[in-house]
């Protein structure tokens, strides 16, 4: 898989890029581009697009992306590692949010937090687009 995307043969999945990220013990922010300006990442295959907004900080061990999910789109992760936790805000829109086997409905103006070291979905099963803010944090 990573001769395929060096060659730009494949597009990473969304979900490709945090199992890179995690099986090299690097940020998501680093393995994408360590420069330190905000950037966009548009996944169309996926019809997610990812803003990094601030880059991983050594000091906080966080970094922080704003979201935009299409509707009917959706994102699934493996675990990351131990002590990783994702806190996100729901700006507009509705996101199902499947943790192991909960899950949980956020809606605009509502905010929560998860334990990011087991599977875990991202999914917009809603009418229009689903914008959100995503803080993680590598404990």
């Amino acid at each position: 898989m990573l001769g395929q995307i060096e060659r730009q043969e494949s597009s990473p999945t969304l979900a490709t890029l945090w199992k890179l990220a995690t099986g090299f013990n690097v940020s998501l922010s680093w393995l994408l581009n360590d420069e330190q300006q905000p950037m966009t990442f548009d996944f169309a295959h996926e019809r997610i697009q990812v803003e990094r907004l601030l880059p991983f900080d050594p000091l906080t061990q966080q970094e922080v992306y704003k979201l935009c999910m299409a509707e009917g789109a959706q994102s699934h992760s493996d675990a990351h590692r131990r002590g990783t936790f994702e806190m996100l805000y729901v700006q507009s829109g509705v996101l199902d949010v499947v943790v192991g086997e909960t899950q949980v409905t956020i809606k605009a103006g509502d905010a929560y937090r998860f334990d990011a070291a087991q599977p875990h979905s991202y999914i917009n099963r809603y009418s229009g687009k689903t914008e959100f803010v995503a803080v993680i944090s590598y404990v």
